[in-house]
């Protein structure tokens, strides 16, 4: 079996059978990097700046997962990183999956347990904030419950130049606690 390094998953794994979750590793660092890279700039590459996007290259992305790696879950199969999604408090930070495994509940299952890990903690509404122009992540986020309680701006570093500014949309959800 090949492995696409990339996206690190193994052809010939069929992407339709649920994947396992587990917390993420220091030994995951390296694939969740390029799991995340990938991932972030397909989803982002449309909707930002050209500056961010060059600032945001494999090292940034690295020291960013080794930061994250704490609150990190990841999909797995068959010993592949499908995806991945951070969780900082009541804020569901980063959920990026695979492009191979896109479109196989790998994302749906990720975000339960965001949520599952969110509300474990007490909390009773979670967030989330998603680029105003990034029409599938909106709807996808709105299919699974999620409320978009409106546009916000928020400044994104770019080294050697003014912060960018976004327009985003925080969503919310609440948990049924409290």
């Amino acid at each position: 079996m090949s492995l696409d390094t990339r996206a690190g998953v193994p052809q010939g794994v069929p992407v339709t059978a649920g994947p396992v979750l587990r917390p993420a590793t220091p030994a995951d660092l390296a694939h969740l990097a390029v799991l995340l890279h990938d991932a972030w700039h397909d989803a982002h590459r449309d909707h930002l700046p050209p500056a961010l996007l060059a600032a945001r290259g494999p090292a940034y992305v690295e020291g960013w997962v080794r930061e994250l790696l704490p609150g990190t879950v990841v999909a797995e199969r068959a010993g592949a990183l499908l995806g991945l999604v951070a969780v900082r408090d009541d804020e569901v930070h980063q959920l990026m999956v695979a492009a191979p495994a896109r479109g196989t509940g790998v994302a749906d299952t990720l975000l339960a347990a965001a949520e599952d890990r969110i509300a474990a903690a007490g909390h009773a509404t979670a967030w989330l904030t998603v680029l105003a122009p990034n029409d599938r992540a909106r709807r996808f986020y709105a299919r699974r419950g999620w409320l978009d309680r409106g546009p916000e701006q928020v400044a994104a570093v770019v080294p050697g130049s003014a912060p960018a500014l976004l327009a985003v949309h925080r969503y919310e959800k609440s948990l049924g606690r409290g």
